[in-house]
């Protein structure tokens, strides 16, 4: 009984080519499954995040128009003569304008 190598040579490349394409079914699968994961987990953030839209805009507002009238009374304070008052109030601008961009990016 003799045996064709090419036959077994041919055999073992297909073999090998069934391999590589159920391995990368297996990872297109594994791909697949976590695609589906992260969309539902963001659609699960996205919901629960959209019934606070309206706080949250609350929120900025209220920042906004704080740091506005922060600015307002530190100018005002700097023109009336009252330099360290003026200068303490204005240290609260930046911090306000930063909580209302914090509210914005991430409660939005």
């Amino acid at each position: 009984m003799e045996v064709d190598m090419e036959a077994v040579k041919q055999w073992n490349e297909l073999a090998d080519n069934v391999a590589d394409a159920a391995e990368d079914m297996a990872k297109k699968a594994d791909r697949s499954k976590i695609a589906r994961k992260v969309r539902d987990t963001s659609e699960h953030v996205e919901h629960a995040v959209g019934a606070h839209r309206s706080a949250n805009a609350v929120w900025r507002s209220f920042f906004m128009a704080a740091a506005g009238t922060a600015a307002f009374l530190s100018l005002s304070m700097l023109i009336s003569g009252r330099k360290h008052e003026s200068l303490f109030i204005g240290q609260w601008v930046p911090t306000l304008l930063i909580t209302a961009l914090w509210a914005q990016v991430v409660k939005d």
